[in-house]
């Protein structure tokens, strides 16, 4: 049995990917991202919050951006 994943899943994805990704990059060092107040106002599990994460650093990447995180602290793109 194949895991067939509809479009409209594909798109609650996208549209939770760029609510992170413009939380992120309206942060500063100064004022940077609570990922566990991020994850909790977007109801997504803690691994789904991850994979989201990855992709978010990936995509980042491709633009010379950098995601600067630490376990149990702040997050902020640089």
């Amino acid at each position: 049995i194949s895991y067939y994943r509809s479009p409209l899943y594909e798109f609650q994805d996208f549209l939770r990917l760029s609510v992170i990704l413009r939380k992120l990059l309206l942060m500063d060092e100064t004022h940077p991202a609570k990922l566990e107040e991020l994850a909790e106002s977007l109801f997504v599990s803690r691994s789904a919050f991850r994979r989201d994460m990855k992709k978010c650093s990936r995509f980042l990447g491709s633009y010379s951006l950098n995601l600067h995180s630490k376990p149990g602290q702040d997050t902020y793109v640089e």
